[in-house]
């Protein structure tokens, strides 16, 4: 019996496969057909089944096969099965994976593999057998990169700050100003655009190598306090809470200074983007007043449909509907009079402050028809006089489903998303330890070439607790 196998924290030697015989002297992959574009050109990346064989006799009555090939793969692994003279396990793993692993015989003996000579020490005075994948590709003609999209700014090598303005920094205390009834955390600080403006002066984001800012929602929002889920009341620091459409927030500064804060960091190569929020405006809103049947009643099936209470995040129906909380109502863009007058406002902020893109808030709990018409419009009244691309990001919050974020991107809506997924991935193999580095690997083979855009990378955001 040899030792009980170790999970090493090192990359093992890479060794290749030897060809397949009638006797395999190791375990060969074999390729699964629907994972192949076509005979002539099968991709690097490309998941295949893997075959494990042991062989029959020595009083073996049962066989697993244990390993890293999955995760949580040493402590549960596959049972194989009599298939001719051997036991016999198929495992899917990608192209290029090396696995480390071994055979639990009659749930007691941890034996190598007797078909596969490489092995590596286990760390504890035993030995692992090594794969390495080989999906038996045909190498592919190298995929051109995509090309740069219009204008002289490449936003593939874009770093974007998250100037979050209430909390950056406080340039002018004549703006300062505290909402009643409200504790100090969730009060405004006094962050302005005259601190922003002072930073881009003083060389503050050209020293962290940043060509791009995006900016909290400039929109004026309500001077009222408003309830948070954990009891607490809050302000709208934040700028989600939107009253009126076409101000600026007090609480951030004038309209002149947020045109100068563009034009300083468009002085010196930086890039603006405006966070957007077009989901919902805060009840104390005068269009919500006066014209209230572009918004979606917030009684529902007989009760509120507050997102998460009484209405689900992700159902398909409710989730562009439901209220964010009982005093943000939800905009109604199956309306056509509701999405002109909204995609009008997001152009007239564009023309007036000649800013270079939108982070564009809630994605998925709006109607599509409205991220087509604002992208339509862009690209007729808007690039045509800038000479540049207009850069939209979405963040459509889900961590699970890369298809869901894919679906927002393309040509004729956003250019990229927030990439969750990635940021799920990374969090939990590299902070919480429950993956291998192996998995975020196999992820991030695919993940560049999933989306038909410009994805923006994170760890943390505004929404999320601190890493």
């Amino acid at each position: 019996m040899s030792s009980m196998p170790f999970k090493p924290a090192v990359l093992a030697l890479i060794v290749a496969l030897s060809a397949c015989t009638d006797e395999p002297l190791q375990s060969r992959p074999e390729p699964n057909a629907s994972t192949q574009k076509d005979e002539a050109c099968v991709p690097k990346g490309t998941t295949c089944q893997v075959v494990f064989r042991y062989p029959l006799g020595g009083g073996a009555s049962s066989v697993e096969l244990r390993g890293d090939f999955k995760t949580g793969g040493w402590e549960a692994g596959a049972p194989m099965q009599i298939e001719g003279t051997r036991w016999r396990v198929e495992v899917p793993a990608p192209d290029g994976t090396t696995i480390r692993y071994k055979f639990l015989v009659n749930g007691n003996d941890w034996v190598t593999d007797p078909f596969n000579p490489n092995t590596e020490g286990d760390g504890i005075g035993g030995e692992n057998s090594v794969t390495t994948v080989s999906c038996e590709h045909t190498e592919c003609p190298a995929e051109a990169p995509p090309p740069p999209i219009e204008g002289t700014f490449d936003w593939r090598s874009a770093v974007l700050y998250f100037v979050f303005v209430d909390r950056f920094n406080n340039g002018d205390t004549n703006n300062d100003g505290k909402v009643s009834g409200v504790e100090e955390p969730a009060n405004f600080q006094g962050g302005d655009y005259a601190g922003v403006i002072a930073k881009i002066k003083e060389g503050y984001f050209d020293k962290l190598g940043v060509n791009a800012l995006w900016l909290t929602v400039p929109m004026d929002n309500t001077n009222n306090s408003g309830i948070g889920h954990d009891g607490h009341q809050y302000s709208a620091y934040h700028g989600y809470w939107p009253v009126d459409l076409d101000k600026t927030e007090e609480h951030f500064g004038s309209e002149d200074e947020l045109q100068q804060l563009i034009d300083e960091a468009h002085a010196r190569g930086i890039k603006v983007l405006l966070d957007y929020a077009m989901n919902h405006v805060h009840s104390d809103a005068g269009i919500y007043s006066q014209n209230p049947d572009w918004f979606w009643p917030l009684d529902y099936n007989g009760q509120q449909c507050v997102c998460g209470g009484g209405c689900d995040w992700n159902d398909d129906y409710e989730q562009k509907r439901c209220w964010f909380t009982s005093y943000l109502p939800d905009w109604n863009f199956q309306n056509n009079a509701a999405r002109a007058f909204s995609v009008n406002n997001a152009i007239s902020w564009v023309q007036k402050y000649g800013v270079d893109g939108f982070r564009l808030d809630a994605v998925k709990h709006i109607e599509t028809q409205w991220l087509l018409d604002l992208r339509k419009r862009v690209r007729e009244e808007i690039e045509p006089v800038s000479g540049e691309h207009f850069y939209m990001v979405g963040e459509t919050f889900e961590s699970g489903n890369r298809d869901i974020l894919k679906f927002y991107v393309g040509d004729d809506r956003l250019d990229g998303q927030f990439d969750f997924p990635l940021r799920a991935v990374a969090v939990d193999v590299l902070l919480r330890r429950s993956g291998t580095m192996h998995d975020l690997d196999a992820f991030l083979s695919t993940n560049d070439t999933y989306y038909p855009g410009i994805m923006s990378t994170f760890l943390g955001n505004h929404d999320i607790a601190r890493i």
